[in-house]
């Protein structure tokens, strides 16, 4: 049974397995708007995760997300 972490998205806790997960994946758990970018937080930098991308989640770390610069629409 995979161990359980909490994550942080959008300053909202969230308890999943921890694993790895894709942005997309991530975006699904928060209810955040598939056109919004996700990026992880590290301090004071934040990385762009792409939907696509995998990345490994560790316990208590936090990402945020954000509508897309620009103001296009995506139809």
């Amino acid at each position: 049974m995979p161990h359980e972490i909490d994550v942080f998205i959008d300053q909202r806790p969230y308890r999943i397995a921890q694993g790895k997960y894709t942005g997309s994946q991530l975006k699904g758990i928060a209810s955040v708007p598939p056109g919004n970018l996700l990026f992880r937080v590290d301090g004071p930098n934040r990385q762009e995760i792409g939907d696509s991308e995998e990345v490994e989640v560790h316990p208590n770390e936090h990402f945020v997300s954000a509508p897309p610069v620009g103001g296009a629409s995506s139809r």
